[in-house]
């Protein structure tokens, strides 16, 4: 699991997260799953920009770059789009709808994404 946390808010965004480690977790990410639960998410390392092809939820995505520090906030990001493209983009967390507003998650914010246990 992997814990993301705003350190310049001092907020939790999610406890447990996914981290996608290969070409296909990042390009299969939330697709085919019923909803994203609280407090999770999905880490997308060296991402840039993030389509919900195939989703059944809107989400969240908080790109950053590569000191995590957030480049852009997307709300509640409906099914069958596609997210801006950062070019300066290092990354980004995929997380439920209103979770990014929820926690203050803004641009300029720093980030720590943290793995935990084995």
């Amino acid at each position: 699991m992997t814990a993301i946390t705003n350190l310049t808010r001092g907020t939790v965004l999610a406890q447990r997260a996914e981290t996608a480690r290969n070409p296909w977790t990042q390009l299969v990410g939330l697709m085919g799953r019923a909803h994203l639960p609280p407090d999770s998410g999905l880490v997308l390392p060296a991402t840039r920009g993030v389509h919900t092809h195939f989703m059944r939820f809107p989400i969240d995505v908080v790109f950053y770059d590569r000191n995590r520090v957030v480049l852009n906030v997307v709300h509640a990001l409906r099914p069958w789009r596609f997210s801006p493209y950062h070019l300066r983009a290092r990354g980004a967390v995929e997380l439920p709808a209103g979770a990014a507003r929820a926690s203050g998650t803004q641009s300029g914010d720093v980030l720590a994404i943290q793995e935990e246990g084995p």
